[in-house]
């Protein structure tokens, strides 16, 4: 199937090269549910305060635009002619028209208003509702009984499509929207099954399209006489409608019928006007889908033209790699194989993460991944994201703002639209001082509003498709904006300003004439903080850190320009975009001394300015500051340095990595125990094995479960004040480290070398490629440093020597032949490779063969390199199938059959000149979601297991392990703890019993979509998970 991705690609490719995203162009918003704007608690101004800080959100992130909740449930949210105001405004008037009120602050922001309009789910049955008014709009089963929740209107009704069109156009008519966003634009998913009895209004409000509960998925798959698919003029006893092949021929047709006719309104008063739709993830496989289970063909509406834009809701999909075999590597299940005329004219397609399902299966932080992977396919044009409410829980607008979305954006014009590029604006730059320039742009037309973007850049001309942006405006007449620098910016010459008006359909004018500033004067850098402090006391373990007020030229800083005195050594590193320093000390101070770290003025920033180092405003002075240390070693020891953050409240781990903890000094191995080193699931204790080495004055503890933890479960770590220095110094106090396994098991182990032997590995210096390494490289074997767990307890050891004197570094640690080299793999593998780091500050790397047999010289395909911060054990893995690939000798492509060739190391830029890393457990391996492999259990414990599937979309199991007689309770909990079903319980003999939940409670009513907590005891033992259930 890959092959006809390939080719489907290459025919794409001429279409695809002329809109394909640029830097700078990009759609990006998130759905804003009416909950999160409006309660009927509130009054009118916490609404409206409420509205701007969503909106403000959306700027703080960078967004372009907001897709806003309007309709719902056959209620309004704004002043309607047609319908009553909704639910969540208490049924009345909130004191303002909240959708005037948006749209105005929308754009007064820069952003685009998509008003986010419910269609055919008109659950409400208030006076005035259209479920009210017209009850036999209503949907109805195969007997013509209509609906009695959920209530959907029957888009087969000629009244209800021109209805719904009419409710739709008031919006388009009486407001400056830029785009309609359809949701339940399809037939309903439900059947007349009990399921459906004593449902409350706000339930049926709080229904969200894409979502659907296994119940109803089951009750899809084998009640389909049930459904609601008929209507008064279309009964299920008159048979097909006439001029119609097939029922589902019928129910695409009426659905498509609206849209198209939606559309063609919209285009006759407000061309404009983005026509969008909400499809479901899937658009024509599995159960679930758009296409075949409720009747929505988005492909064909983005193909004919019938919308601008198609915005589907990908929940199912939380990985990188999901998303791109979703999009395009999957096929047939995959959408670009079936949207292939709407990429070619041009049409927008903007991927939906669900963000609440990256929150569920704990991988929020997979969204940058996701992003950054999407970007790579030429025809996505962005993202809207589900919900705002999640983004607002994670306070994730600013980071969003500072990482993944660190620039303003613009929007692409769709090809062979409506409008035309407007003439371009005037300009006008004002020096207010020489760090604060205005900017007056002069609209070309101020009879209608129109887009404005501000370019700033440094070249001689301006490339409107990558150049920085630095302000969207939408207005009709002049404005000011003040573009002011701090002096700290990493420029200071000369910049260059143009603006550009654009059309509302983001047709571009020419640049204005390039207005140019003075030369923005940057200070010299300066040291704004130290750790520790000038003239403090201090421990005897680093690290050393100094703060600049600029990003610094790296180069100009090493060990002739920062000078410790009296002299220890360290390694440097740099971060927080090379502002912070970092002197990581490779032996701990001495006690009862006094210190001095002195920068010479040589160092600079990398404008060239030299260091300012008493802050008066000229460069070129010397920094210095001083610290001693305590007389005796009276602290006792703390973490110095460990994989898992003791700060933070979320550390993802796989369920096969280690957890290693550095002290900052010599820890008294008797006092790392079983009673003071503690790793427990719940309130259980989880068995491990250790390894306790020693790495410049400093113990380094590695603690690796006897069994893999299980995904998507929390653990803590627990390191007690029992554990002391060699002095009998303790830890303060317990430290706590809260862990979460991430939603992946293994399905696949290929063990590619254990490091029994090194017999089928060359000496580093005996490849061609090794360059730059003194008498001392070597590799060896170890019997002092192992993984923990693992037998016989040997390592592979590379030692290193580098030539400071050489101009190259490269060493190749290569295998030879042997059963290593016979592994064979894909890339559908994930490389690993457990390594003890020395915390040098080198680069490590893997090499492969592609295209196995005939690999060559020219098919070496290496990773990335990793920079070895860190000391002790750690899994380092390269996923071959996602990660990307670094540049050797090789096309950097992954494409054939693959074997190892190396492992590479190279000099780092702030690395030691000599050390030794270590290799246990080298192996390929393939992880999936979730599992059902019996050796989660443990025979001597009670053991409970994670459900499956989790989420589930049909029924689910649970399933628990008793290693004995005894009783037992196994109860389900909603999240706030209540108790919704006692599942299993009574005397049970020893054995794996297995129970299966349909997600009701114990009234057998179904429960509504979210978190449940399942929970295992006994008179001891309390064991619980956690699972999730979609609707």
């Amino acid at each position: 199937m890959k092959i006809k991705t390939i080719l489907v690609s290459f025919y794409l490719l001429c279409s695809i090269l002329i809109f394909a995203q640029s830097e700078n162009n990009e759609f990006r918003s998130t759905w804003v549910i009416t909950w999160n704007w409006i309660s009927p608690d509130d009054s009118m101004a916490e609404t409206q305060a409420r509205i701007l800080e969503i909106l403000d959100n959306h700027v703080a992130a960078n967004m372009t635009s907001v897709l806003f909740q309007v309709r719902q449930s056959g209620t309004a949210y704004y002043n309607s002619s047609y319908e009553p105001w909704g639910y969540y405004s208490g049924y009345q008037n909130p004191g303002f028209d909240p959708l005037e009120f948006a749209v105005e602050q929308a754009h007064l922001r820069g952003l685009e208003f998509h008003a986010w309009f419910n269609v055919f789910s008109c659950s409400s049955t208030q006076p005035g509702t259209p479920a009210y008014d017209h009850p036999e709009w209503v949907c109805r089963d195969r007997d013509g009984i209509p609906m009695s929740s959920y209530r959907a209107l029957s888009p087969g009704l000629t009244d209800v499509r021109d209805y719904t069109n009419n409710v739709a156009m008031e919006i388009v008519n009486n407001y400056d929207i830029d785009g309609l966003h359809l949701d339940y634009i399809r037939w309903n998913e439900y059947t007349n099954s009990s399921m459906m009895n004593n449902i409350s209004p706000e339930e049926e409000t709080k229904k969200m399209d894409g979502i659907i509960s296994p119940e109803l998925l089951n009750e899809l798959e084998n009640n389909r006489s049930g459904r609601y698919l008929y209507d008064t003029e279309h009964p299920y006893s008159a048979g097909v409608p006439e001029g119609f092949s097939s029922w589902e021929e019928w129910w695409r047709w009426s659905v498509t019928t609206f849209v198209n006719t939606l559309h063609d309104s919209i285009q006759a008063v407000k061309p404009f006007v983005r026509l969008s739709v909400a499809a479901l993830g899937k658009y024509n496989w599995s159960s679930w889908q758009g296409y075949g289970t409720v009747y929505q063909d988005a492909a064909l509406w983005f193909n004919e033209g019938f919308i601008e834009q198609l915005t589907p809701m990908h929940y199912h999909w939380t990985t990188a790699n999901q998303f791109l075999g979703m999009l395009t590597d999957d096929c047939p299940e995959c959408w670009v194989d079936h949207i292939e005329a709407g990429i070619e004219s041009g049409r927008l397609y903007s991927v939906g993460p669900g963000s609440y399902m990256l929150d569920n299966y704990n991988a929020w932080n997979n969204h940058p991944s996701i992003i950054n992977t999407c970007r790579t396919i030429p025809w996505v044009d962005g993202y809207q994201f589900f919900s705002s409410e999640q983004w607002d829980y994670y306070d994730y607008w600013n980071y969003a703002g500072d990482s993944f979305f660190n620039s303003r954006v613009k929007i692409r014009p769709i090809i062979n639209n409506n409008g035309t590029a407007p003439d371009q604006p005037g300009l006008s730059l004002i020096k207010i001082d020489s760090l604060t320039y205005s900017l007056t742009i002069t609209p070309s037309d101020t009879m209608q509003d129109n887009w404005f973007a501000i370019y700033r850049f440094i070249d001689d001309s301006i490339n409107v498709s990558e150049d920085e942006i630095i302000h969207i405006q939408f207005n009709n007449e002049f404005f000011t904006i003040v573009d002011e620098f701090n002096g700290l910016q990493d420029y200071n010459g000369q910049y260059s300003y143009s603006a550009t008006q654009l059309d509302r359909y983001w047709n571009e004018s020419l640049p204005s004439i390039p207005l140019t500033s003075d030369s923005i004067p940057s200070f010299p850098p300066t040291v704004i903080g130290t750790n520790p402090a000038d003239s403090t006391m201090i421990d005897i373990s680093g690290p050393l850190q100094i703060q600049f007020s600029k990003t610094m030229d790296i180069e100009s800083v090493n060990n002739s320009s920062v000078i410790i005195s009296p002299s220890v050594s360290s390694t440097m590193t740099w971060s927080d975009s090379n502002h912070l320093l970092t002197l990581h000390l490779l032996d701990n101070l001495d006690y009862d001394s006094e210190y001095f770290i002195i920068l010479e003025p040589s160092i600079m920033d990398i404008n060239g300015a030299l260091l300012d180092g008493n802050m008066d405003g000229t460069g070129g002075d010397a920094y210095s500051f001083y610290f001693w240390t305590v007389e005796e070693d009276i602290y006792g020891p703390a973490v110095y340095q460990s994989n898992i953050d003791f700060q933070s409240d979320i550390n993802l781990l796989d369920i096969q990595d280690v957890i290693t903890i550095v002290f900052d000094e010599i820890v008294n191995q008797s006092t790392l125990s079983e009673s003071t080193v503690n790793l427990y699931q719940e309130n259980n204790a989880v068995a491990y094995d250790t390894h306790v080495s020693e790495h410049n004055d400093k113990t380094v503890l590695t603690i690796r479960p006897v069994e893999p933890l299980l995904p998507i479960t929390d653990y803590e770590l627990v390191l007690s004040s029992g554990i002391e220095d060699m002095l009998g110094n303790p830890i303060p106090a317990d430290i706590l480290g809260s862990i979460q396994t991430t939603q992946f098991e293994y399905s696949e182990i290929s063990i590619i070398d254990n490091f029994d032997n090194i017999n089928n590995w060359w000496q580093p210096t005996g490849s061609g490629s090794t360059v730059g390494v003194l008498a001392g490289t070597e590799f060896a074997t170890s019997n002092s440093f192992y993984l923990p767990g693992t037998s016989p307890q040997r390592s592979a050891k590379l030692s290193y020597v580098w030539d400071l004197g050489s101009a190259d570094h490269l060493l190749r640690e290569y295998l030879s032949g042997g059963p290593p080299r016979d592994v064979h793999f894909n890339s559908s593998f994930i490389l690993q490779c457990y390594v003890y780091g020395d915390g040098s500050y080198n680069l490590f790397r893997f090499c492969v063969d592609d295209h196995v047999p005939d690999a060559a010289a020219a098919y070496h395909e290496v990773s990335e390199w990793f920079l070895i911060d860190w000391i002790g054990w750690r899994l380092i893995e390269w996923d071959l199938g996602t990660d990307p690939v670094g540049t050797w000798i090789g096309n950097g492509l992954l494409e054939g059959n693959l074997r190892i060739d190396s492992f590479q190391m190279t000099l780092g830029e702030s690395g030691t000149s000599e050390g030794a890393i270590y290799f246990d457990n080298f192996r390929v391996v393939i992880k999936n979601i979730l599992s059902t492999d019996d050796e989660l259990f443990l025979p001597d414990k009670i053991v409970l297991s994670q459900n499956y599937p989790n989420p589930f979309n049909a029924d689910t199991w649970i399933r628990y392990y008793i290693p004995s007689s005894q009783d037992i309770d196994l109860t389900i909990y909603d999240i706030l703890g209540r108790n919704v079903i006692r599942l299993d319980h009574g005397y049970k003999d020893p054995g794996l019993y297995q129970v299966r939940w349909n997600g009701k409670n114990s009234k057998n009513e179904t429960v509504s979509s979210g978190v449940y907590i399942y929970l295992l005891k006994n008179d001891n033992i309390i064991q619980r998970k956690r699972m999730i259930l979609l609707k």
